[in-house]
């Protein structure tokens, strides 16, 4: 498969699943919240865990806005994208050990990563 669309798109699809998902454990984060004894972590932790289903999103949907519109900085910004993808699954990784968010992370980072290196480099 030499067209990097699909590629980029599949990992835009898979990260933005993973958004998807996590923001499903929004009412747990929530009910945690309530149970932290400091104000600042109560209030801090509802935030904490939208912040990155926000941030995949974003991600994503620039991966899509780059790979349906090319231009210069198409292929940069899906290697970009790959390498953010991959140090979030790797501070999780780190952080809590290995679970299927890592793994669609992983799997999103290695799409963009395989869909940037095929995209032709700007001239």
């Amino acid at each position: 498969m030499r067209n990097p669309k699909p590629i980029a798109l599949l990992g835009a699809l898979v990260l933005l699943v993973t958004s998807g998902f996590h923001l499903t454990g929004l009412p747990m984060a929530a009910k945690a919240a309530t149970e932290v004894s400091s104000g600042f972590f109560s209030a801090a932790l509802v935030p904490l865990w939208l912040m990155p289903a926000i941030h995949w999103s974003i991600v994503a949907l620039l991966a899509i806005v780059a790979t349906m519109r090319p231009s210069a900085f198409s292929r940069l910004y899906l290697l970009v994208a790959a390498f953010i993808v991959f140090v979030d699954a790797g501070i999780m990784l780190a952080s809590i050990g290995p679970f299927l968010g890592e793994l669609m992370l992983g799997v999103s980072g290695a799409l963009f990563l395989w869909a940037g290196l095929r995209t032709q480099p700007a001239r």
